[in-house]
């Protein structure tokens, strides 16, 4: 047996190590992306793998803020130029078929456009109109959870068989988008809870205290120091609660106490209790 591989086979050799690599790589670069970095480093990581897999599309669409329909594609790749617009203007009602199977879970694998059922007619046309000969479509989805989107991989110039182990990478490329835009959404609406609560606590003149569970590390915001009368040289959470436990009216006391004690351990979600207290400056108030 010949110990020299065949060009082609050299060349798939050489394309599967490649591609190896960029996984690598794109698996680091995406563990710890800061939300304003994912957008961008999306569409560098689709050009690349156009180019490491010879292919000439790559499309993401993602679901609406409303979460009901796929919106047009927030980010694609394709080697062809000046198709940005016709991409931007497409919605799910042009290929409905193929979007209805991946949002509900499925991989699909189209080879050729003849694959496609008999009756998948506007799909097909479609995809004629933008020059699309193979195309995988693969869920954004992790753990069995409803899809955020879709990623769209596709040839312009020739067919595609889609192996089953290319399959499999590109899903794992499509888990990688999709924690990076799971991740980007929940930063994203934390610091929009995080702003619309601070404005209605400026608003309603509340102070706010935080306690991290298992330390002796209290935050209290300036309004919550100032509710209480609390020196800035007090900052450790027993000092703290010493400091306003000697405070309480001394009838309100014991009651309050309770309370708190059965938060501390957990018997209670969330009190609301009025009590009064001595400050040290203003004097007795509620």
């Amino acid at each position: 047996m010949s110990d020299q591989v065949e060009p082609l086979d050299k060349a798939i050799c050489e394309e599967r190590l490649a591609f190896e690599i960029m996984l690598t790589n794109l698996s680091a670069q995406f563990v710890a992306l800061p939300e304003g970095e994912v957008d961008a480093s999306i569409q560098d990581a689709q050009q690349c793998i156009c180019e490491c897999l010879d292919l000439d599309l790559v499309v993401l669409w993602q679901l609406s803020d409303e979460g009901a329909d796929l919106s047009c594609p927030t980010h694609f790749y394709s080697t062809r130029e000046g198709e940005g617009p016709l991409l931007q203007s497409l919605c799910q009602e042009d290929f409905p078929w193929v979007l209805k199977g991946a949002m509900a879970g499925k991989t699909l694998a189209i080879s050729s456009l003849d694959e496609l059922p008999s009756e998948v007619n506007y799909d097909r046309e479609m995809a004629a109109k933008l020059g699309i000969k193979s195309s995988l479509v693969i869920p954004l989805s992790v753990g069995g959870r409803n899809p955020v989107g879709i990623l769209v991989f596709n040839t312009l110039t020739k067919e595609r068989y889609w192996s089953e182990p290319l399959i499999n990478r590109l899903e794992l490329v499509a888990r990688i988008f999709t924690h990076a835009i799971t991740r980007k959404r929940a930063d994203l609406a934390l610091r929009q809870s995080e702003t619309r609560l601070a404005s209605a606590v400026e608003l309603a003149e509340l102070g706010t205290y935080e306690v991290v569970e298992d330390t002796n590390f209290i935050f209290q915001d300036e309004l919550g120091r100032d509710l209480i009368g609390l020196p800035r040289s007090i900052n450790p959470y027993e000092e703290i609660l010493q400091f306003w436990a000697s405070h309480l009216y001394p009838k309100d006391r014991p009651g309050v106490l309770e309370l708190q004690r059965k938060m501390a351990e957990g018997e209670l979600d969330k009190v609301t209790v009025e009590y009064r207290y001595q400050h040290p400056q203003r004097g007795l108030i509620w």
